[in-house]
């Protein structure tokens, strides 16, 4: 997908935002283009949870990440910063997950709870926003708990109307793939919008584009199901004996 993203990038280079060169296409099976890089740090979070084993094993795993981006800032190491942070900065969101999942108990949502969770989520990005744009490595985690804590309760109370609960079900089911084609078909969309319709509303094409970027994906995961074509597109786990009976990619 990396690959397939390159040579678009490549393909469209007068239409992106940021032309990719060859230099990134060596480096994909470290620092994967665009957004691949999540799947990356999943496979490597994954390999950890099979590792650590124990809620101290998990927490402890979880304090070395943020220690490690806590140092690698104070040393204005930026650059070694940037090539860890795939590996320092989202580790730690899987081992809590992990944990979480070891305690065999979510996490407790109350309104107050909620609330406070997204006013502080709000306040801390307006904050950033405000002074720079970019949140240092002290606060990024915690703000990111908050918001991920905060979408969370959404989700719990939107559960509770049935058609809201069929629709994050259904965009759970296809999450995966969804995450995999959003910038090909979203971005896709809107340079067919802008070569077609040039004088098309700003917010119109945003939002059709938004609409592409999901429709699109899980349209193409259906195709994919049909014609046999999961595996060798990566939507399914390769039918190796350690991965066990062949299923589909679990919802995220």
């Amino acid at each position: 997908w990396s690959l397939l993203s390159w040579v678009l990038s490549v393909a469209f280079s007068h239409a992106v935002n940021k032309p990719v060169g060859w230099d990134q296409l060596a480096w994909i099976p470290l620092v994967p283009i665009q957004h691949f890089w999540f799947i990356l740090a999943l496979m490597v979070g994954t390999a950890a949870l099979g590792v650590l084993r124990t809620s101290f094993a998990l927490l402890a795993g979880t304090a070395l990440c943020v220690a490690m981006c806590y140092a690698l800032a104070a040393a204005n190491a930026a650059e070694l910063q940037g090539a860890l942070a795939i590996y320092t900065g989202s580790l730690p969101f899987l081992l809590i997950g992990g944990w979480l999942k070891q305690r065999r108990s979510p996490p407790v949502v109350t309104v107050p709870t909620a609330l406070t969770a997204l006013l502080a989520y709000v306040a801390a990005i307006w904050w950033i926003t405000t002074r720079g744009g970019s949140p240092t490595v002290a606060i990024a985690l915690p703000v990111s708990l908050t918001g991920a804590y905060a979408a969370y309760a959404m989700g719990h109370f939107a559960t509770r109307n049935s058609l809201s609960r069929e629709l994050l079900t259904t965009l759970g089911r296809h999450s995966y793939v969804i995450y995999l084609a959003h910038v090909i078909t979203g971005a896709g969309t809107r340079i067919l919008l802008a070569r077609l319709l040039p004088n098309l509303d700003l917010v119109l094409a945003l939002m059709i584009s938004l609409i592409a970027a999901i429709v699109l994906p899980i349209l193409f995961e259906r195709a994919a199901r049909k014609m046999g074509l999961t595996i060798p597109l990566g939507l399914d786990p390769l039918p190796l004996p350690f991965n066990g009976p062949h299923t589909k990619v679990p919802a995220a």
